[in-house]
Order: C-alpha cells, then structure tokens, then sequence
C-alpha cells in the first residue's frame, strides 16, 4: 500500500498537534501555570533541548501570527507575535539551533 506525500503531511501535523498538546499539559504541570517570558524560557531551558525540540516550530509559527489550534490564545493570552519570536530566538541560542 503507497502512502501520498499529502497524507504524511497530514499524519505529520496531526502528530506534532498532539505532542504539543501534550508538551504544554506536561509544562503547565511542572512550572505552576505561569507564562511570562521569563517563567517559558526558565522552563524550557530546565526541560531541556528534547522538550523545544518538540514544540520549537510551534513557538515559530506563533512569531509569524499563527494560532495551532487554539493554543496560542488558551495558553499564552495577550502574547504579541514579538513575545514568541523573543522566546524561540533566546532558546534557539541556548541550545545551539
């Protein structure tokens, strides 16, 4: 059976969808819910690369006025795209991406 490039596309968005659904219940649970710049990057510099390897190019989709679903607004309320672009850059640095 042949899978079509746009079905892997679709698998590959779906899954990256669930993870960060997943990345983001792990992290509100591990850093008590704030998200300031400084508590996100505080935190994902703690979780480690793996963990904004994860959802790095979630963050970069938001810098450039993308929503994921929802999560932009239900987990970051107020954010300017600026905010995201200040977090991916610092963490981008931190873990030599």
């Amino acid at each position: 059976m042949r899978i079509s490039e746009s079905r892997i596309r679709q698998i590959v968005r779906e899954e990256a969808r669930r993870a960060l659904r997943e990345g983001e219940k792990e992290f509100d649970e591990g850093g008590g819910g704030e998200n300031t710049l400084a508590a996100v990057i505080d935190r994902f510099m703690d979780d480690g690369p793996r963990m904004w390897m994860r959802v790095s190019n979630d963050f970069h989709e938001m810098a450039a006025g993308g929503d994921l679903d929802g999560v932009r607004e239900s987990q970051y309320p107020g954010w300017s795209d600026e905010d995201f672009r200040r977090v991916a850059r610092t963490l981008d640095k931190h873990f030599g991406l």
